[in-house]
């Protein structure tokens, strides 16, 4: 007979029922079943007058209110088949209306496409570049490209075949004149809701899909360059529009909680370049984005229903360990001066970067790291003349030190490297012999010491909290003068490591 707790008036609940952890969050407005179905052990243990007929019309009772909510059956014996060979007992009675439990279709929770039994949000950030499908706005004017795009996510799965997500892309083009060359930049923003069509392979490990999707978008014109003295072509283009996705992909799981993918899609979406007492120029911005980059699910653990059949290779947290992690902050240059006439701007600006790694035991690892930063210079009365872009890129070696059973991990690094520097979107033009000339294009080494901490939230995805000090030097040319300047920095970000096994 299947095992169940039984009264001491032979009562007993049917074998293999859905753990009330699954049940209870999808079904929580059955506040009396569960209730029943939680406290069964206690009532049972209670009292010795319950009777098998009394519980039964109850259950029954129920079941026909809630027909597909029991999960198993309730199986009823004679105390006095108790203890007896299974094979010699009578037949047992379920009640009316008890669910197989292997029957997916009877579960209340799957309907056509939707299986909430296979419910699980995520979040995902990718990287990679756009391109305008068309680049010429007028026989003059073209956009510029490829661009580098950032696309972040949020969404869920509704079951094995259907999702949906808010996708997010950011991306900038450069808008160039015949004869006067890049004139300023058109910077987009599309915040997109998403509806994602999953086919699952090779036991859910392989997911390709499909992407549609509406939404809304923004642009801007920023950054004017100088025309010789002549008055800017266009001042502004500032334009909130519909947005629209159509696009395909590739996901494939390393981990019950992490999927690595690729994507391509076109974005539909249209702006406007405003020259004022001119003209307004509508412009055609759909565009191809390539990326790629992964998907963190959450509750950790899946469904049963996922992965059926495929087993995970146990990771070694103390061993080798690959990983990649994302990190963004702001930067702080502790040296202001240029020259005296020209200065660093006040303003902090957004730090952004990134490490592949990898880590060798309990105490070592090593990874590469990647940081991108910019500031602007400035006249001494703080009239905005260019901005200047770092690009650093630095081997580091990462000493560990874990505590609190390796959930959290404080560390320091060091690493020696190379640095670019680039002064670009000049601002200042005041006409001939009086413009301030900035250029310059170097390269130069870099130093970084610093520490940090790892917390991590799952077995494979640390949260990152990191400040390092970064010495530095560059050089650009000041109205054709070479001019040294240093560029030394305080680095302050979060991030996320994600490790590959």
């Amino acid at each position: 007979m299947p095992h169940g707790r039984s009264s001491a008036n032979g009562c007993v609940l049917g074998a293999d029922p859905v753990p009330v952890t699954r049940f209870f969050p999808r079904h929580f407005q059955h506040t009396a079943i569960l209730t029943l179905l939680i406290s069964q052990p206690v009532a049972w243990a209670a009292t010795e007058s319950v009777s098998c007929e009394a519980t039964e019309s109850f259950l029954v009772s129920a079941g026909d209110a809630h027909e597909s909510l029991i999960p198993g059956s309730l199986l009823l014996v004679d105390s006095d088949t108790r203890g007896e060979d299974p094979a010699a007992q009578p037949s047992v009675a379920t009640t009316q209306n008890a669910i197989d439990p292997t029957d997916e279709n009877q579960w209340p929770w799957r309907f056509g496409p939707f299986n909430f039994d296979y419910l699980r949000g995520y979040v995902g950030l990718r990287l990679g570049l756009a391109a305008p499908a068309q680049r010429m706005i007028t026989s003059e004017l073209e956009l510029g490209g490829p661009s580098i795009d950032i696309d972040g996510l949020i969404g869920v799965d509704l079951g094995p075949h259907i999702g949906f997500e808010l996708a997010f892309d950011y991306f900038e083009y450069s808008i160039r004149m015949a004869g006067l060359g890049t004139i300023g930049e058109y910077a987009t923003y599309t915040l997109i809701p998403q509806l994602r069509l999953r086919y699952p392979l090779l036991h859910d490990r392989v997911v390709p899909y499909f992407i549609a999707g509406a939404g809304v978008g923004i642009t801007e014109f920023n950054d004017p360059r100088p025309t010789g003295g002549m008055a800017p072509v266009f001042a502004f283009g500032d334009k909130s529009s519909l947005a629209g996705s159509l696009g395909a992909g590739i996901d494939y799981f390393i981990a019950p909680n992490l999927a690595l993918g690729v994507e391509a899609k076109r974005i539909f979406l249209s702006g406007e370049l405003n020259n004022p007492g001119v003209e307004v120029l509508d412009t055609d911005l759909d565009s191809w984005l390539m990326v790629a980059g992964f998907r963190l699910y959450f509750p950790e653990t899946p469904p049963s229903s996922m992965f059926n059949g495929l087993s995970w290779p146990e990771a070694d947290r103390y061993g080798l360990q690959p990983y990649f992690s994302f990190h963004f902050g702001n930067n702080f240059f502790l040296k202001k001066s240029v020259t005296p006439d020209l200065k660093i701007g006040n303003e902090s600006k957004q730090l952004s970067g990134g490490s592949v790694g990898l880590n060798i035991n309990r105490y070592l690892g090593a990874e590469l790291v990647v940081d991108n930063y910019d500031t602007h210079i400035e006249s001494g009365d703080g009239l905005k003349l260019a901005e200047f872009a770092i690009w650093n890129i630095i081997p580091e070696l990462r000493v560990r030190y874990p505590v609190l059973n390796g959930d959290l991990v404080p560390y320091m690094v060091a690493g020696v490297g190379a640095g670019f520097g680039q002064i670009n979107d000049t601002t200042l033009d005041t006409g001939p012999g009086t413009r301030i000339t900035l250029s310059g294009r170097d390269w130069s080494p870099v130093a970084a010491a610093g520490l940090g901490v790892d917390y991590f939230v799952f077995k494979n995805v640390a949260i990152t909290a990191e400040s390092k000090y970064v010495y530095q030097e560059s050089t650009f040319q000041v109205n054709g003068k070479g001019q040294d300047v240093n560029v030394s920095n305080i680095l302050v970000g979060l991030g996320l490591r994600i490790f590959l096994r």
